[in-house]
C-alpha cells in the first residue's frame, strides 16, 4: 500500500511538472507596447533566447549600451529546484539568480548584486509569463538599485535564432573592418553560450582545441583572451562552479596581459583587481599556488602609483593603501606565509592607527593561526 501511495505522489509530481508551460524560442521587444516608466530606453534586451531543460532554464538577453548599440549576448542559466545560482564578474561582483513557478505559465526570477566589499548594490524582480499560446512573453520587471523603476515590455515570438545571427552579423562586420580587437567580447560571450548547450556537468570544452581554431582565424592576443574569459564564465556557472578554475584563468589572463602594470584608473585597480583578488581567489580558492600567484599581483596594485592618484588626501591614500595591504596579507596567510603575513598585517593596522577593526581582528587571526577567510 505505501508503495502505491508513493507512487501515486511521484506520479503526481510528474504531472505537475510536466504541465508547465515550455517558455524556449527566440523574442523581439515590442517597444510599441512597452511600459517604459522612468526607466532609460538601454534597459531593457531587444531579444531573449530561452532554451528550457528539464531541471533549469538558459536566458540569454542581447542588450543595448547607452548609446542604443547591440552588444554581445548574455547569459544566465537557473534552476528550477529553487536553489541560488551564482555567477562572478570580472570586478568582483557576485550575480545570484533563483526562479520559483507561480502559475503553470507564470515564474518569478529574483536577482541580487553583491559588489566585491559584500555590499548589495542592486535587486531585480521579473515576472514572466506566456501568452498567446506560447506567442507573446509578457516580462514585469521591478528594479532597485541607485534608483527605481517599473517596466512591463512584451515580446513577441520570432523565427531567427537571435544568439547564432548576432554572432554571424558582427563578425561578418568585424572582419571586413579588420577590427579584430573589438571581436573578444564577441567570441567570448560565443564561446560561453556554446559551452551551455549542453549541461556541463556532462561537457568540459576542449579549451585548447578552441583557442587553437580562434588563432587561426583571429590571432593570439584574441583568441586567448576570448578562451580564458569564457572559461571564468563557465566555470562560475552553478552547476559546475570551480573556484580554482575561475583562480587560474583570471590569473593567467591577467599575467600574460600584463593589466595591473597597464591599468591607469585607479577604481579598476581598486575595485576590479583588488576586489577579485579577495572576494574571489582568497575567499574561495584552496590551491596554494594560486594564491601565492594572486599575492604577488596584489604586490603590484600596492605598488602601482594610479591606485592612488586623483587627489586624493594623504590620509585617503593611507586608507587606500591599508585595504590594499589587507588583501596582500590575506594571501599569503591562506597560502600558508604566516610570519610575512603578520608583518604585512601590520603594516596595515600601522598605516591606520589601529582604526579599522577589521585590520586589527585579521592580525590577531594571524598570529593565533587562526582562519581569517
Amino acid at each position: 500500500m505505501k508503495k502505491l501511495f508513493f507512487a501515486i505522489l511521484i506520479g503526481i509530481k510528474g504531472v505537475a511538472f510536466a504541465q508547465k508551460s515550455d517558455f524556449s524560442g527566440n523574442y523581439k521587444v515590442n517597444e510599441q507596447k512597452v511600459n517604459w516608466g522612468p526607466a532609460p530606453k538601454f534597459i531593457l534586451p531587444r531579444y531573449i533566447k530561452v532554451e528550457q531543460q528539464r531541471n533549469r532554464i538558459i536566458i540569454t538577453r542581447v542588450g543595448l549600451n547607452e548609446s542604443l548599440v547591440l552588444q554581445a549576448p548574455l547569459s544566465d542559466t537557473i534552476s528550477f529546484d529553487g536553489s541560488v545560482s551564482k555567477k562572478t564578474t570580472a570586478n568582483g561582483s557576485i550575480l545570484s539568480s533563483t526562479l520559483r513557478w507561480l502559475t503553470d505559465k507564470t515564474f518569478e526570477i529574483n536577482k541580487e548584486t553583491i559588489d566585491a566589499s559584500g555590499r548589495v548594490t542592486g535587486k531585480v524582480n521579473e515576472n514572466w509569463t506566456i501568452e498567446d499560446s506560447g506567442q507573446t512573453l509578457m516580462i514585469n520587471r521591478n528594479v532597485d538599485s541607485r534608483t527605481k523603476y517599473t517596466t512591463k515590455a512584451y515580446f513577441y515570438r520570432i523565427k531567427t535564432d537571435v544568439v547564432a545571427n548576432f554572432f554571424e552579423n558582427n563578425n561578418q562586420k568585424l572582419q571586413r573592418s579588420k577590427q579584430t580587437e573589438l571581436l573578444y567580447p564577441i567570441l567570448t560571450a560565443a564561446l560561453f553560450n556554446d559551452s551551455l548547450r549542453k549541461d556541463p556537468k556532462e561537457l568540459i570544452p576542449d579549451w585548447k582545441k578552441l583557442e587553437k581554431s580562434y588563432i587561426k582565424k583571429y590571432g593570439d592576443t584574441v583568441a586567448a583572451r576570448s578562451v580564458l574569459t569564457a572559461k571564468q564564465s563557465f566555470y562560475s556557472a552553478k552547476v559546475n562552479q570551480d573556484w580554482n578554475k575561475i583562480a587560474e584563468a583570471w590569473l593567467e589572463d591577467t599575467e600574460r596581459f600584463k593589466y595591473v602594470e597597464k591599468m591607469e584608473d585607479r577604481m579598476s585597480l581598486l575595485v576590479g583587481i583588488n576586489g577579485f583578488l579577495y572576494r574571489s581567489i582568497f575567499k574561495n580558492t584552496t590551491d596554494n599556488k594560486l594564491l601565492l600567484r594572486a599575492a604577488v599581483i596584489a604586490k603590484k596594485v600596492i605598488d602601482n602609483p594610479n591606485s592612488y592618484k586623483n587627489g586624493l588626501s594623504q590620509q585617503q591614500k593611507d586608507s587606500q593603501k591599508a585595504n590594499l595591504i589587507d588583501t596582500y596579507a590575506n594571501l599569503l596567510y591562506k597560502a600558508g606565509k604566516q610570519s610575512e603575513a603578520v608583518e604585512w598585517q601590520s603594516k596595515s593596522v600601522e598605516i591606520t592607527n589601529s582604526k579599522i577593526e577589521e585590520f586589527l581582528s585579521n592580525l590577531s587571526k594571524m598570529k593565533e593561526g587562526k582562519p581569517t577567510w
